[in-house]
This record gives structure tokens, sequence and C-alpha cells, in this order.
């Protein structure tokens, strides 16, 4: 019968279940442990009680031919009779062999021995693998299983965010790392908590910069501002937009530029 076995890994001090094998039979050691066995069974006792009649007649028969002279009536009956009983026997032969075989075999799976796994992998009973393998295949995401048949979080890599004063962000470096209450995977995030979270990292960067690249940073913004009014101006110019469109756009660059100062702590005008 076959000999499962498991596969593990060490991680973080948890020994993580990667998967399921079936051991390598070690023939040799399987042939000494069964020899025994097998030339004690009753099938090649009645094999070999088979031989032994067959025998017996095929010595009656030799006997009567090492007279050499013709055989009498009798004789002649025996030497026919044993002929007969010969042909008999051996018509039972092939039965008792297929029984021997099929025994023998069974004897020898019986009685498998195998080879010792290497690292990373042990043997391990049928109950236990029937067990740790329905729970291997119906695991969670994210969701390790341990060889106690426990199981653990493996978030590694993953990144999760803290909404506190600001959202902060944590690397997930070790399996069985616990996950705060509140903490939001990086995956999950909605699209308003995307963006306030890029519109702080936005204001941390420009907390950073010197007064001079503010101004630099803050310039480049009204400058592009004002070409959308200028864009505006030439396409009224053209007859494409109104007079009440550039209005709207005079109106959105104010608007702008009071962002830009805001954002920058400038004074443009």
């Amino acid at each position: 019968m076959e000999q499962k076995t498991v596969r593990y890994q060490d991680i973080d001090g948890y020994k993580v279940i990667s998967g399921f094998a079936v051991a390598a039979t070690d023939p040799e050691a399987t042939n000494e442990a069964s020899k025994e066995l097998i030339l004690a069974l009753p099938e090649l006792k009645a094999i070999n009680d088979l031989k032994s009649e067959i025998a017996a007649q095929q010595l009656i028969c030799v006997n009567l031919i090492g007279l050499n002279r013709p055989l009498d009536k009798d004789e002649s009956a025996q030497f026919t009779a044993a002929q007969n009983q010969i042909a008999v026997l051996n018509a039972q032969m092939p039965a008792l062999q297929s029984a021997y075989d099929e025994a023998a075999t069974q004897c020898w799976l019986d009685n498998q021995k195998f080879f010792t796994p290497g690292p990373g992998e042990g043997f391990i009973s049928d109950d236990d693998f029937a067990t740790l393998s329905a729970k291997y295949e119906s695991l969670a995401d994210h969701t390790r299983l341990c060889l106690d048949g426990t199981t653990v979080s493996d978030n590694r890599d993953r990144i999760y965010w803290i909404k506190g004063d600001m959202w902060v962000q944590t690397l997930v470096a070790t399996i069985g790392q616990s996950i705060p209450s509140g903490a939001v995977f990086d995956e999950d995030l909605t699209d308003a908590q995307r963006a306030e979270i890029s519109a702080e990292a936005e204001s941390a960067r420009v907390a950073r910069l010197a007064d001079a690249q503010k101004l630099a940073e803050a310039q480049s913004a009204q400058k592009s501002a004002k070409m959308d009014v200028v864009s505006v101006q030439t396409e009224v110019t053209a007859g494409v937009s109104s007079a009440d469109d550039l209005a709207a756009a005079q109106s959105n660059y104010k608007a702008v530029l009071a962002q830009i100062n805001l954002k920058y702590g400038t004074s443009l005008t």
C-alpha cells in the first residue's frame, strides 16, 4: 500500500505545508522484509505439495521404464494410471500458481519499505493525510496550513493602510503578522480613500520643499492655468467660443490660482 508524505517549509518559525506526495518504495528492503512471509504462504505450500505429487507419479513411470523390458498387463495399467494422474495434477497447477502470485504480490505490498524522505518532507499516516489534505484544499486566500493542523495568515508583501491623523502604510514582512483592526489592504482601498492618501502624500511632499522650490512650482502651475485662459481667448477670437466661455475660464483661473497659493503658501496674482 502507498505511504503518503507531507512536504513543508519552515517560514518565520511556522512549519507550513506546501503539498503532499507518495513515498518512493525501497525494493531491496521490501524484498528482505517480505521474503520469509512469502515463503510461508499456504498458496506456496499447495504448489509444492502438488509438485511432490507429480514427482511421485513421474517416479513410478521412470521406474517402470527402467525395467528395460516389455511391461506386463498390471505394470502397463500402472504406467497408464500414473500418466493420467500426472495430467490431472498438471491441470491444477495454473490455478494454484495464479493464487500464489496474487498472494505473494499482496504480501510484498503489505510489507513495503520506503526510502526516507529528504529535508522538508516526512511520512504521514493515512488518517492524518485525509484530515490535512482536506484542510489544505479548502484554505482561504492568504492563509497557510501548518503541520499541527492549525492555520496561520500569510499576508507577506501586502501593504495595509491605517487612518489616524493621516493615512499610514505598512508592508507585511512575516507570516502570522497580526493586522490591526480597521486596517485596509491596498487592493481594497476605495477611490475616495486613494484620493485622500494621494492628497496627503502631495501635501507632505510640498512641505519638504524649500521656499524657492515652492515658488517655482507655484509659478509653473500658474502658467499652466493661464494657458487654459489663453486657449479659450483664442477660441473666442476665432469665433469658436463665446464671451461667456471666456468669463467662465477667467473665473476658473482665479479659483485655481487660489488653490495654488493655498497649496504652496504663495501670494501669486
